[in-house]
């Protein structure tokens, strides 16, 4: 007889009882996350910026002004990412120093 346990299962997913198998909880990721309101910001740009370019065009012919406001919504996304959902979703930072010579390096730090 092996002294050796399975492994736990992923998160979202319970062992059944009966046979072993994993089984999908029924939970939705906003009840799993950490942090709610910093992931549905994280879908609303992300999305918001895909319907933009997707469905601009029912809403105005102006190319540029399109052009603008789906460029700004991607930068907000990034800055969202970069600063807020990387941070408290994953656990990631990073950012650029610029040392005294004029070299760059390049700062990445992970939570434990």
């Amino acid at each position: 007889m092996s002294q050796f346990q399975s492994p736990p299962p992923p998160a979202g997913f319970a062992e059944s009882p009966q046979d072993g198998s994993f089984q999908q909880n029924q939970q939705n990721m906003f009840q799993v996350s950490s942090h709610p309101l910093a992931l549905l910001f994280l879908i609303l740009f992300k999305g918001g910026a895909l319907a933009l370019y997707l469905l601009g065009n029912f809403f105005t012919n102006n190319f540029i002004l399109l052009f603008v406001v789906c460029v700004l919504t991607l930068a907000v996304d990034f800055w969202t990412v970069k600063n807020i959902s990387g941070r408290l979703l994953v656990g990631l930072r990073w950012w650029n120093e610029v040392r005294e010579d004029g070299t760059n390096e390049w700062i990445f730090e992970s939570r434990d």
